[in-house]
């Protein structure tokens, strides 16, 4: 062990001087979550302390000074050096609280060093680094940065709910550039006080976000704010800019209570929700200005003046300004005002510009246009407009600000360069409708904050080389399924709250990847082998495609095989037709030894005869199923999909008779219209949706039933779309519709309903159950949906149906024998109207709870009907029958009476089966509340077999029984029927 400590020693020495800064520990342009491994490490110890050799000395483990290290009145400081080397950084992860103090030569602390970790710690002057999420979520009450710190990491102290003071030293280096990671102070709820130094050029997303902090001073350093980087900073009151600040970004203060905001000369931009839950007064907006974000001053009260120099004035500012007081003036005519609904008592600009234009004419009662005196200023900022786009142009650079009135969307391209200067900002979302694909020019380096969001027509991005940073939420809610980033792209930030299937190209081996939320909705990740994407995509359970080996296993070009025609494309075929007289379709694995990947959009369209094609089956390989791609195949019923799909497109099975669809948990994505069936009515089909997070977009399943998990995407679709929607967690019911004997049944909630029969069918004999499921009903419209009823002349029920569905045998005109079952409960209206004459008398068992209106209307006379349920809600004229049969006092006698139709008494009492009927007399009143609390109370006088005259029956303890929360008979249920009663619940069954 001596000789290692010694070899350890020398080599430690030998690079002491060495700039440390270019170590494994050293500083970095941004938080790289994945960056490339350093080379095998040296270990040592040394006073049973940990060290590990780095450039410059040695890094001390922190995990191993608790045991070794005694602390000094409860401080644990870490040593200046160990054996003459100095030690220069802090790695591992401390665990617990406790104090440190910094030796003097610590320059580095590392990647979640103190995380969730730490009561105290004392920075010292040679501090030059701090690690992504070194201090979260730890107890230190105020930190003090250093003269020499250049770089605090990512999340470094996101959540320190204690920490009340943040301040950053001033350098006597006017070079010093301190860099400070997103989120750096996120969720430090309690700062009070925040001092900030020179040196610092942008505050970065989210970094002080939930601060308490009640007044801002931006030194003259600050160029930049990120977005977010002061949002729900609820105190701030005061804010005072910097000489050096030229922007302010997304939603910055957006809720911050302003009283006082000084502006500096030089702010440029001000950009969407930057302070749109602010109430501001009296603002005073530079004359640098030239653009206003969205929302960006929402509040402002006074007299504002919106100065020459602003091209662009977005939707949504001044919307809640006075409209009794405040005015507005914009200087610029030719302003790019976007459509506003203005809070303002008055609005001035210049005759004949922009102002004049949008608010000049068709304005609210409460404001008016008043034009400025005098002609068009010799001097103001002018949109430059090409292509129908509009164009900031700004010192050596030009930013996109929006679209002219003759814009025609379509294939947009944001050009690399207008008037000599490089596009490289994108003030304004594109207009969404109409773009098909849009292509980012080459000066663009960043791209986020849901540029594209909304953009359902978006088919396609093109990224040229340049781009550099990417999020993943720029593209929410468009219909893209995958794209393709540069190698230039050097960061991507998934922040995407939509589920679905997202395919992302990443051709930067050594791109930093990081990943906000749950990578659910990415469906698979394309790069390099040994790539820093490889790492993120094992790391998160995403698919891993190797970009080289998919590309070198690419046709060179199209083949015609048996008649079909497979077109070559990136990683194999596309299969593209096939012959007119085919009736099953198979799609095969692999053609010419290459995989068959695809089936490519509009291959209906290469068909002259459409009416053949019955199925088709997919081969292993394919990954995608085209737009329309089977479209308008009317006689196309069965299809099987392979477990490795992922992605149907628009309209590829619209218009067809597809009666059972099973997508494999590998679909992720569904496209409008997909599968749109021409079932609007008979054989209902179902699709059934594995993927829990599936996109399904509007209209891709449509007279269709859906089948999936609870709390599923495919839930939530049948739900907006008002469709039938079978949980596959629920073992009692299926999920598939079901063919046997010609018969169709599809899946209702506790098994099967009819719904299909065969052609030339005479006797219907409806089986108990069917694929293990009990067929408990007949659906609505039945017959007139099989389109034929001619023949059909006795229907005997198996016997677990329960419900005739409405009109389920209408019109079936030569029925003559009906024979019904003991579980029968609903017999919808018009069921068997229009039917002929029943020849066999109808016993409607006591489990029959309704017999809907007409329901055996215009059917001649049956020759006697008997209801047994004393109960039975009878519908108007639901019989024509020249008997009634029941028990006295039944609601089958007052039908007959009503209807003067004869009336026969069956003998004996009924029993009543009536909800809340405990006593047994048919009716619901106080009388049976009260024996409820009889029988609790004394059961042996009025309990089941009491001695009372009238003592609880089994049935009336069963009809009590209303409280569906507690089995058996409680308080609760005599509760629940005098809530009925005095009309607070509805129902008690």
């Amino acid at each position: 062990m001596k000789i290692k400590k010694i070899i350890a020693a020398i080599m430690a020495l030998t690079i002491v001087g060495v700039n440390y800064g270019s170590s494994h520990y050293g500083l970095s342009e941004g938080s790289y979550a994945y960056a490339a491994e350093s080379e095998t490490k040296e270990t040592v110890v040394i006073d049973g302390l940990e060290y590990e050799v780095v450039d410059g000395g040695y890094a001390l483990d922190v995990r191993s000074i608790r045991d070794n290290l005694q602390p000094e009145d409860g401080v644990y400081v870490i040593p200046d050096e160990a054996d003459g080397i100095p030690v220069v950084a802090l790695t591992g992860r401390w665990y617990g609280g406790g104090s440190v103090k910094l030796g003097k030569n610590i320059k580095s602390i590392g990647e979640i060093c103190f995380n969730h970790g730490l009561d105290e710690i004392e920075l010292n002057d040679a501090l030059e680094s701090i690690g992504d999420q070194a201090f979260q979520g730890s107890n230190i009450k105020e930190i003090k940065f250093g003269p020499n710190v250049k770089y605090i990491g990512r999340d470094c102290f996101m959540g320190c709910n204690e920490l009340e003071k943040v301040e950053f030293e001033e350098s006597d280096d006017p070079e010093r550039e301190l860099v400070i990671g997103v989120a750096a102070f996120e969720g430090c709820k309690n700062i009070k006080e925040l001092k900030l130094c020179n040196g610092i050029k942008k505050i970065p997303a989210m970094c002080f976000k939930d601060a308490s902090i009640t007044s801002l001073v931006l030194p003259d350093s600050v160029e930049s704010i990120g977005d977010r980087a002061f949002d729900r900073c609820t105190e701030l009151k005061e804010l005072k800019c910097g000489k050096g600040l030229k922007e302010i970004g997304g939603n910055a203060f957006s809720v911050s209570p302003f009283e006082s905001i000084e502006f500096n000369e030089g702010l440029t931009y001000i950009y969407d929700g930057a302070f749109s839950q602010a109430e501001i007064n009296d603002i005073k907006l530079p004359e640098s200005l030239e653009y206003i974000g969205s929302l960006a001053l929402r509040v402002v009260h006074g007299d504002i003046v919106i100065p020459a120099n602003v091209v662009y004035l977005a939707n949504g500012n001044f919307q809640g300004s006075d409209k009794e007081k405040d005015t507005l003036t914009i200087l610029n005519p030719e302003c790019i005002i976007e459509p506003h609904d203005l809070g303002v008592k008055e609005i001035r600009g210049y005759k004949g510009s922009t102002a004049e234009k949008q608010f000049g004419s068709n304005l609210l009662n409460y404001r008016k246009f008043v034009a400025l005196e005098g002609e068009w200023p010799e001097s103001y900022k002018k949109p430059y407009v090409q292509d129908g786009m509009q164009y900031v142009l700004s010192g050596i650079e030009a930013f996109y600000c929006g679209t002219t009135s003759d814009f025609k969307g379509g294939d947009v391209v944001i050009p690399d360069e207008v008037e000599g200067r490089p596009v490289d900002k994108l003030l304004s979302d594109l207009p969404s409708k109409g773009v098909r694909s849009i292509t980012i020019g080459k000066n663009i380096k960043e791209l986020g904050s849901s540029k594209f969001e909304g953009f359902d027509e978006l088919e396609k991005i093109v990224f040229k080389e340049g781009l550099e940073r990417f999020t993943i939420n720029a593209i929410n809610d468009t219909y893209l399924s995958s794209f393709d980033l540069p190698a230039s792209v050097n960061y991507v930030y998934f922040c995407c709250d939509e589920k679905g299937a997202i395919s992302v190209t990443i051709r930067n081996p050594e791109a930093s990847i990081e990943n906000y939320w749950e990578s659910d909705y990415i469906d698979c990740i394309r790069g390099y082998k040994d790539s820093t994407a490889e790492k993120f995509a094992a790391e998160n359970n995403i698919t891993f495609i190797d970009i080289e080996a998919e590309e070198a296993n690419t046709p060179a070009e199209d083949i015609v095989v048996d008649d079909c025609l497979y077109k070559a494309v990136t990683g194999g075929y596309s299969f593209a037709s096939f012959p007119d007289d085919v009736n099953e379709l198979v799609i095969p694995d692999e053609v010419n030894v290459y995989p068959v990947i695809a089936v490519d959009d509009n291959v209906s369209m290469r068909s002259a005869d459409r009416e053949k094609l019955v199925s088709v089956k997919f081969g292993k390989n394919i990954k995608t199923v085209g737009k329309a791609a089977f479209r308008a195949f009317e006689k196309l019923e069965t299809v099987e999909f392979n477990d490795g799909l992922k992605e149907v497109k628009d309209d590829a099975f619209y218009g067809t008779l597809l009666r059972e669809v099973i997508l494999p948990k590998s679909v992720s994505r569904v496209g409008k219209g997909a599968f749109y069936s021409m079932n609007k009515a008979a054989h209902r089909g179902n699709v059934a949706v594995y993927n829990r997070n599936c996109i399904l977009a509007e209209e891709s399943i449509k007279n269709m039933t859906v089948a999936g998990y609870r709390g599923s995407t495919a839930e939530k679709y049948a739900e907006n779309a008002k469709l039938t929607f079978f949980d596959f967690e629920d073992k009692t019911t299926p999920h598939i519709s079901y063919l046997a004997d010609g018969m169709w049944y599809e899946p209702v909630q506790g098994g099967y309903a009819v719904r299909g029969l065969p052609e030339d069918l005479t006797e219907l004999i409806i089986p108990d159950e069917v694929n293990g499921y009990a067929v408990i009903a007949v659906i609505d419209d039945m017959y007139a949906q099989s389109g034929h009823n001619a023949d059909l002349i006795s229907v005997k029920l198996g016997k677990n149906v329960t419900y005739i569905g409405k009109r389920a045998f209408q019109g079936c005109k030569n029925i003559k024998t009906l024979e019904l079952n003991d579980k029968l409960e609903i017999v919808g209206e018009l069921a068997f109207c229009d039917s002929a004459d029943i020849e066999s008398e109808l016993v409607f068992p006591e489990t029959v709870k309704s017999i809907g209106s007409r329901a055996f209307s215009f059917s001649g006379h049956v020759p006697g009907a008997t209801i047994l349920n004393p109960d039975c809600e009878m519908g108007e004229k639901c019989i024509y029958g020249t008997e009634i049969v029941g028990y006295k006092g039944s609601t089958a006698e007052k039908y007959a009476e009503e209807n003067k139709y004869y009336f026969r008494a069956l003998e004996g009492t009924p029993v009543s089966k009536k909800a809340g009927d405990t006593n047994g007399d048919g009716n619901v009143d106080l009388a049976d509340a009260i024996l409820i609390m009889q029988a609790l109370a004394n059961p042996n006088k009025y309990g089941v077999g009491g001695t009372a005259d009238k003592p609880l029956t089994e049935q009336g303890k069963l009809n009590g029984d209303v409280d569906k929360d507690v089995v058996g008979l409680t308080a609760n249920d005599a509760l629940k029927i005098q809530e009925y009663l005095i009309g607070r619940v509805e129902s008690l069954g």
